[in-house]
């Protein structure tokens, strides 16, 4: 697993020497970044930053001009000019469309921001030839890395204003805010720019979770130094390769309420609207309160961050006053979908591994369905997908 903690800050260039300082491949890189044909090489220097050693990236020119952080000249490019580029370069196609895809989010993010069509956005800062080496180096070293799956940390930003060819905007800049929508952010006291849109993009196409709660034995860790310097932020990014035995732990939300004054039917209802409008799970408890009342714990899981969404619905579809929210660890095995084919029809069935034995379920809509179809007991489905899986 890939995990990048972003605490101290990141930009494109910051991403390409956390990488590489966790172990993938520099050669590559520079060899990538060849390959473009825009007339750029990178430069991997050792450094120190807050007294910890690191790597800088710098994306050189043949007048040396780099460094995404700057606000000078750059040149601008639509996003079909950039696409074709990358997509002419001798790359694999993995790299190419990982890269096109980061492109394409931040023109969209751009569009929405300026209120125009995507086609007529001209990249500025992203658009410079130091910021598609970014995004097109990135693609090289994970694809080089090959993680089974990458997460990062919530993601920082400052506050104020900061200078940008559009003139100054509130930062951090409405499109970072646009790329990184429905993502944890957290404000730090800092009068800059801690995560640039390169950066932003590169962390919402890749990243498949945003959490701090992440366990496994580090294997690897790299430290990727910035140009900027803030007080109070340390400037790096670090990337860390962690084995995590394949199983997934993430951040989830419950909420629950006790009530003891609906009937069975109307919170059966609520469990529906909950799980209709995104509940992880959602489920009654039997309870006995206080005089003795019985009752029932009305509960539900979530892994979004923003749940306001079921909030309102228990507020609004129950009887309750109010309810109790609180953070819970979940562990996740790895687990695929597969078709077993029976006698009845095919089924799919999910596989999680724990400790190098199998386990196997039938999706119960599956048997169901085949069930009702073929007006057969359900249990005669669901255990001719047992026999067939065995076999």
């Amino acid at each position: 697993m890939l995990y990048f903690d972003c605490a101290g800050g990141a930009a494109g260039d910051m991403i390409l020497a956390a990488l590489i300082g966790a172990g993938a491949s520099r050669e590559r890189l520079i060899d990538g970044i060849e390959k473009l044909n825009i007339g750029a090489h990178a430069v991997i220097r050792e450094t120190a930053k807050s007294g910890i050693r690191a790597l800088s990236v710098a994306i050189e020119t043949d007048d040396h001009h780099h460094a995404e952080d700057s606000h000078g000249h750059h040149s601008h490019r639509g996003l079909g000019a950039i696409m074709k580029m990358i997509n002419d370069a001798a790359l694999p196609d993995t790299v190419k469309e990982n890269a096109c895809a980061v492109f394409k989010r931040i023109a969209e993010a751009e569009a929405h921001v300026h209120g125009i069509p995507v086609e007529q956005i001209h990249f500025h800062e992203v658009g410079a030839i130091d910021s598609i080496a970014d995004i097109v180096g990135a693609a090289i070293l994970i694809d080089a890395l090959k993680p089974s799956r990458i997460l990062c940390s919530p993601v920082p930003s400052g506050h104020g204003e900061i200078k940008t060819q559009h003139g100054v905007l509130p930062n951090p800049a409405p499109a970072t805010v646009e790329i990184l929508r429905n993502m944890p952010t957290y404000r730090r006291d800092v009068a800059g720019e801690l995560v640039t849109p390169t950066a932003a993009a590169i962390f919402a196409h890749y990243a498949g979770l945003f959490s701090m709660n992440v366990t496994g034995a580090v294997k690897a860790v790299g430290y990727g130094a910035g140009t900027k310097t803030f007080t109070g932020v340390s400037g790096l990014l670090r990337a860390l390769i962690i084995d995590d035995n394949g199983n997934e732990t993430v951040t989830a939300r419950v909420l629950e309420c006790n009530i003891d004054d609906m009937t069975p039917e109307a919170l059966s209802h609520v469990l529906g609207v909950l799980m209709k409008n995104g509940a992880d799970d959602a489920w009654l408890t039997p309870i006995v309160m206080k005089k003795g009342r019985p009752a029932y714990t009305l509960s539900m899981l979530t892994m979004r961050d923003d749940y306001s969404v079921f909030s309102d619905i228990m507020l609004r579809e129950t009887t309750t006053l109010g309810l109790r929210i609180q953070p819970v660890d979940k562990v996740m095995l790895p687990r695929e979908m597969k078709d077993v084919a029976t006698e009845y029809g095919t089924v799919r069935v999910k596989i999680a591994s724990a400790g190098g034995h199998l386990k196997m379920k039938p999706e119960f809509d599956d048997v169901q369905r085949i069930a009702d179809e073929r007006g057969v007991p359900f249990h005669r489905v669901y255990e001719a997908v047992i026999r067939a899986w065995k076999r």
